[in-house]
């Protein structure tokens, strides 16, 4: 039993909100302009910056499909 306690203390699960406009990928196959690019980039990387300081989380699988994309109005 112990070691399905330890087990569960380590597992962590994120959610996130519904993503209308699909992953990166699908972001990247429409022409975009130079300020939607720094936007992008900026939004991924002070994600990423702030998983590993704040929660000491380090992402090990990142890549297109799993960067969402949410437009909001």
């Amino acid at each position: 039993m112990k070691l399905a306690i330890d087990l569960c203390a380590s597992i962590l699960l994120l959610t996130n909100e519904y993503a209308n406009e699909g992953d990166l990928k699908s972001w990247l196959t429409t022409d975009r302009s130079e300020i939607q690019w720094y936007v992008m980039y900026f939004q991924v990387f002070a994600g990423l910056y702030t998983l590993q300081k704040y929660f000491a989380l380090t992402h090990n699988d990142l890549h297109w499909g799993n960067i969402l994309v949410h437009r909001s109005e």
